[in-house]
């Protein structure tokens, strides 16, 4: 029979009886090999074929790149297991996500867009509000209702004004006199144009006042509510043939007062 190997190493293994004067040769050949598995220092089988090269359990977790040669202690040069780092670890991750914690030890994820990546890099209050585009307002504690721009209208109701401040050139809207009658909740101007000898009624409360602008139409006439009259010798105007008419009404107390403005 010939030689057989052995199923690992394949080292030769001489057929007995048949391996005459060449059993020291075969043998030695095979004690090389073995000894071809280990390092220099004759005790540690080498990294390459699975060993750690070394004959320490420092030296050995320096070989396997586990730590200081000098410590080499799991959790001090090596991580530990750690909960936190495992749920980490199992998150799927992607492009624009967010990692929070949803309890101890335990990670999830959120989407986040570089919108919101930039809000939370604020490092402060003004900051944010100029990622946001707001303006001064979002500072100011705005009054109850609906807050409007500074160029909107807004109706004001049971306010007080205390030293208000009027520019000059202020403007006031002539509205159209729906009615005849004498009321200052349609304005503070108003324009009418007779269609008919007309007679007009007193809705003013003490203290209000409206300015009349008044055209005749086809000459037609007005019969006033009873009014003391402050020009034309105490008489109510002779309404323009052209043009408005201009009479200012206004009340003190329950007294109603007219000033024409023009007309005779």
């Amino acid at each position: 029979m010939a030689d057989t190997t052995t199923t690992n190493l394949g080292l030769v293994q001489p057929e007995v009886g048949s391996s005459d004067d060449t059993w020291g040769t075969k043998i030695n050949s095979d004690l090389a090999s073995i000894d071809a598995l280990f390092d220099g220092t004759g005790a540690s089988l080498a990294v390459d074929h699975g060993g750690t090269g070394a004959t320490t359990a420092s030296g050995a977790r320096t070989s396997l790149g586990l730590g200081d040669a000098a410590t080499g202690t799991i959790g001090t040069d090596v991580q530990a297991y750690d909960a936190t780092l495992t749920s980490l670890a199992a998150l799927g991750t992607a492009a624009d996500k967010l990692a929070y914690t949803t309890g101890v030890d335990t990670w999830a994820e959120a989407a986040i867009t570089s919108f919101g990546r930039s809000l939370i890099d604020d490092a402060d209050a003004a900051a944010a509000r100029t990622t946001l585009g707001l303006g001064t307002i979002a500072t100011v504690a705005a009054p109850s209702g609906t807050v409007v721009g500074t160029t909107d209208t807004q109706t004001l109701t049971n306010k007080t004004l205390t030293n208000p401040t009027i520019s000059d050139g202020l403007v006031v809207d002539t509205e159209t006199m729906p009615a005849n009658a004498i009321d200052p909740a349609n304005g503070l101007v108003q324009s009418k144009t007779l269609s008919s000898n007309s007679t007009f009624t007193d809705s003013l409360a003490d203290g209000e006042s409206v300015v009349l602008l008044i055209d005749d139409g086809s000459a037609y006439t007005i019969t006033w509510p009873t009014i003391t009259w402050l020009s034309g010798g105490g008489s109510a105007p002779t309404l323009q043939t052209s043009g408005n008419t201009v009479v200012h009404v206004f009340k003190v107390g329950s007294t109603l007062y007219g000033n024409a403005v023009n007309g005779a």
